[in-house]
């Protein structure tokens, strides 16, 4: 492990350089506010936000002095149950992942897709094929 420039405090336990052993510092020099420490209180606070439901920055808002990803930290660490994600696949991917190609209604094909159009077009339902053409 490359030491980087970095004093010997920074590390925890003996110094890697083979200095004298000093206390760990729990304040890097170039932070402005100290980092947060967790208490007793503020796991159980934690445990209790995590199961009800809360989000992360709902719970750092009722911890004093935590981040949403001190909050994030602390909950893997203990291992708290991971919350599924809040992002939506697109709903034409899916299509895509069923079908094999993208709904389009009225829409123009890519430089490499089927142009071969299904239904009368000014109908309701007109589309393009847009399958992947064959290379020639």
């Amino acid at each position: 492990m490359r030491d980087r420039g970095r004093s010997c405090r920074a590390f925890l336990g003996p110094c890697p350089a083979g200095g004298e052993e000093t206390p760990p510092i729990i304040n890097h020099p170039s932070r402005e506010t100290p980092l947060f420490q967790w208490t007793e209180n503020h796991v159980r606070t934690l445990k209790l936000l995590w199961q009800r439901g809360d989000s992360a920055r709902e719970i750092a808002l009722h911890i004093d002095g935590a981040s949403r990803d001190a909050v994030i930290g602390k909950a893997r660490r203990l291992g708290l149950a991971r919350r599924p994600s809040p992002i939506k696949i697109n709903p034409a991917r899916a299509f895509f992942k069923r079908n094999g190609y993208y709904p389009f209604d009225l829409g123009f094909p890519g430089p490499r897709e089927c142009l071969w159009p299904i239904g009368e077009p000014g109908q309701a339902g007109f589309r393009f094929c847009c399958k992947r053409r064959r290379p020639r």
